[in-house]
């Protein structure tokens, strides 16, 4: 049986939603190869690789209505994560930035969901009222293995019309 676990939502820390959209379109990337689009409401977009051990490793992209500043909304997300995931540890956090340009906060962490310890890795674009959390999630043992994997498909992160 497959197991699609990780969709993690950073829902609560949102302010009403001001001022002008940055970039048009919605968000897409490309994803690695031979990885399945899937549904898995509320996310815009989700992909699926083959599964092992039980677990599908997964990209999904999640739109949040957020009018603060995308430092303040990676703030509270933390913070939300820390309070509400078992064993949460924050591994590291650094800029990115994708080859369209296209800037976001990078957060590599752990934590224990459905009695399995996970490797997440999220991504938050500001795109003015909106913001765009991209969520790479593997169990542990694949962290390390799927790191590039991951890194490359964020690379390919864009808005598309």
């Amino acid at each position: 049986m497959r197991r699609f676990t990780g969709l993690l939502l950073f829902l609560g820390v949102g302010l009403l939603a001001t001022g002008c959209e940055k970039f048009k379109g919605e968000p897409t990337l490309t994803p690695p190869s031979g990885w399945k689009e899937a549904s898995f409401p509320p996310a815009k977009k989700v992909w699926v690789g083959p599964p092992a051990n039980g677990f599908a490793p997964n990209i999904n992209i999640v739109e949040e209505a957020y009018g603060g500043s995308l430092d303040k909304y990676v703030e509270g997300s933390i913070a939300t994560a820390q309070k509400t995931l078992t064993n949460f540890q924050q591994l590291g956090k650094s800029d990115f930035t994708s080859t369209a340009g296209v800037k976001a906060v990078k957060l590599v962490s752990n934590n224990e969901q459905g009695g399995r310890m996970l490797r997440q890795t999220f991504y938050f674009f500001d795109n003015g009222p909106k913001k765009y959390i991209v969520t790479c999630t593997c169990l542990l043992p694949d962290g390390d293995r799927l790191a590039p994997t991951f890194e490359e498909a964020m690379k390919t992160f864009r808005f598309e019309k």
